[in-house]
């Protein structure tokens, strides 16, 4: 119900063909950012699907019933070269620039031995906020594409709305991350405030993280930079329910290893959504 007959041949073609050698992870990784986008008849496609957000998939029962009642047709295109557009777009660097290292684990687990030997001068995430959003149900377009059942992936991560449980949790990746940061070095955290839909009370938790978590663990303050999203800028503005007010502000909590860069934070500029910014 979401792809052109040819579009989904192609797509099949793709899970089969590609392997986890490095240049095929890299066509998958672009590929899945193609999976599906907003799109409009008569419009150049911005993705594979028919009309989609871009960021993550509606339920199946949902998408079924939204194609039926606004009689959506998926666009016929070619993907092969939708997928040479997209890479064509990302100025990759020449081959002679030095490779960076990547790899996935559980952040509870000890970092690998080249990352404890040689550790990070930065290491810059977001943590799954507060029960709010289960990340393989809303992402089971995409792991169709790499074969993994979204359930299966959900079990694997951190979702609760206990805050005691997620305090645990933030309490050993903590743990685990002094590891991989120099003493010299920042772990930057970025976590939402959390709303609570019964009261609508806000937690500032990553006020939390420092003070129930990260204090007693040998990490410094450096200080939280705070920013209050416009809700027109945020992608759950397309909820039915409460649009856009899930998270009404992003917070960055910024820890280092070294009490003497315990240092308050500068004065930062506050962003200017208009008009856009233009890079260079």
């Amino acid at each position: 119900m979401l792809y052109a007959p040819e579009v989904l041949g192609q797509l099949l073609w793709l899970r089969g063909a590609l392997s986890d050698q490095r240049t095929d992870r890299f066509l998958m990784a672009t590929l899945l950012g193609l999976m599906h986008a907003n799109y409009k008849p008569g419009s150049p496609a911005r993705g594979l699907s028919i009309s989609m957000p871009n960021t993550f998939s509606m339920s199946p029962a949902y998408v079924r019933g939204y194609i039926e009642e606004h009689g959506l047709e998926p666009p016929q295109v070619d993907v092969f070269d939708m997928l040479e557009a997209k890479v064509m777009r990302m100025h990759l660097p020449p081959k002679d620039c030095a490779r960076g290292v990547a790899w996935r684990q559980d952040v509870r687990e000890p970092v690998p031995p080249k990352l404890s030997t040689d550790p990070a001068k930065l290491v810059f995430t977001s943590p799954p906020y507060l029960g709010v959003i289960s990340y393989g149900k809303y992402n089971w377009v995409r792991l169709w594409m790499l074969g993994q059942n979204p359930k299966d992936v959900d079990s694997r991560l951190v979702s609760t709305g206990s805050l005691n449980r997620y305090i645990a949790f933030m309490q050993d990746a903590l743990t685990s991350l002094q590891a991989a940061v120099r003493d010299d070095g920042y772990l930057c955290l970025m976590i939402g405030d959390v709303r609570e839909r019964g009261t609508g009370e806000e937690t500032n938790l990553a006020e939390e993280v420092w003070q129930q978590a990260a204090a007693d663990l040998g990490w410094h303050r450096v200080g939280i930079v705070t920013d209050r999203l416009p809700a027109e800028h945020k992608v759950s503005r397309i909820w039915k329910n409460t649009p856009g007010k899930a998270t009404k502000t992003d917070r960055i909590l910024v820890l280092t290893r070294s009490k003497a860069r315990s240092k308050q934070l500068p004065s930062l500029e506050r962003i200017r959504w208009t008009p856009p910014t233009a890079w260079a």
